[in-house]
């Protein structure tokens, strides 16, 4: 009697511990919304997906915002795919992409849905999810119709571009502008002031002019790719540097166009007129005319 009641006792123990192993391992697929910490425009969650399972994450964005997934894992075993507000997978993140990192505009206002899956075995990983500017065409109060159109981007040494709330890198981050590495795609920026090396923007559009962040924020000087050209088109013919912030000054020097349009490397000042540059030995200003404010449109 005593055998049997052992025995029964340690068969007990074996199931107890066998549901206890299948509890612990047991997994459904989970939906949870993503929500953003006061000030922060990025969030990181990590989880572990089981195969044939799907992790669901929801974020609420607006039409005109620009929104970048990303998700690593452990065994470079999970990717991603995004629905938009009306259900429907987005380009580049569909059901047959296995992506791991997307960047694009948000097409239409509502929650976008991020499913998370293992392309092979279980994976666990950790996803970051980051959503910058304001809906399509909103300015912030203090924007100015003042402004010099510049591209920014640096095509050997592609990185994102962050914009603060003031003029230096300590301040909070607002939004960031993402990196691209080739020059016909690089992003805009809507310039409406100068400090101490920073430029003051009310606006990054990407080259197709759709909305990347809106609002007033900083960015460094040093990420201007200021390119220069004429409104003729003419490249026999230089741009001029004026010595004031106005055509009736004093000229002080030309910068070339020809045989494409020339990289001016500082620029060091801002006013309606156009931009303060250093261009070899020479500091001067240049007319917002001459300036490549598109990638695309002005400086082709």
């Amino acid at each position: 009697m005593l055998k049997i009641k052992v025995k029964l006792f340690a068969v007990f123990v074996l199931l107890s511990a066998s549901l206890a192993f299948v509890a612990i391992f047991a997994h459904a697929d989970t939906t949870k919304r993503i929500k953003f910490a006061k000030g922060k425009t990025s969030a990181i969650v990590k989880g572990a997906v089981l195969r044939d399972e799907v992790d669901t994450y929801i974020v609420g964005v607006n039409k005109g915002q620009w929104m970048t997934v990303d998700v690593t894992s452990i065994e470079n075993n999970a990717s991603f795919r995004i629905r938009n507000a009306s259900g429907e997978y987005v380009q580049g993140a569909d059901e047959l992409s296995e992506a791991t990192i997307w960047k694009g505009t948000v097409t239409e206002s509502g929650d976008y849905k991020i499913e998370v899956a293992p392309n092979r075995g279980n994976a666990t990983y950790s996803l970051k999810v980051s959503v910058v500017g304001s809906a399509a065409g909103s300015v912030q109060n203090g924007a100015s119709v003042c402004a010099v159109n510049a591209v920014v981007g640096d095509s050997e040494i592609p990185r994102d571009i962050y914009i603060h709330k003031a003029p230096n890198s300590t301040s909070e981050t607002l939004g960031e502008i993402p990196a691209l590495a080739e020059v016909d795609e690089f992003p805009t920026v809507e310039i409406i002031g100068y400090s101490k090396g920073w430029m003051k923007t009310q606006k990054a559009l990407t080259f197709k002019n759709e909305v990347i962040f809106a609002g007033i924020g900083w960015i460094p000087a040093k990420r201007i790719a200021l390119y220069v050209r004429r409104v003729d088109g003419n490249t026999d013919k230089d741009v001029t540097i004026f010595a004031l912030p106005k055509k009736s000054g004093k000229t002080i020097g030309t910068i070339p166009t020809a045989p494409d349009f020339n990289y001016v490397s500082d620029v060091v000042g801002f006013d309606c007129f156009g931009l303060k540059v250093t261009h070899k030995d020479k500091t001067g200003w240049i007319s917002k005319e001459n300036i490549c404010g598109n990638s695309v449109t002005t400086c082709h």
